[in-house]
């Protein structure tokens, strides 16, 4: 079963091969004055990530939201939906 989505920003259009969640940290770490240590002003937030690879099979990371899943299959996910029963 193929999935093919297209990157929002640039229309590249790449094969899903899998999901993930990383960590991210949206701050740079901030030492205090008074402090040897550095400490994190915001704690990590999770970020859902895909692993995709295009047509020379190279695999790069997308963040999911800056992905559209676009084919199924060969049919739009319209089609795919359509198909199931609801339940």
């Amino acid at each position: 079963m193929a999935i093919i989505a297209v990157h929002r920003e640039s229309g590249a259009k790449y094969v899903i091969l899998g999901g993930g969640i990383r960590m991210f940290t949206p701050s740079p770490p901030i030492k205090a004055e008074s402090q040897r240590e550095t400490s994190h002003a915001s704690r990590s937030v999770p970020v859902t990530m895909m692993a995709t690879c295009d047509g020379e099979g190279v695999i790069t990371w997308f963040r999911c939201e800056d992905m559209r899943v676009i084919e199924i299959d060969g049919a739009p996910p319209s089609a795919v939906l359509a198909s199931r029963p609801h339940r």
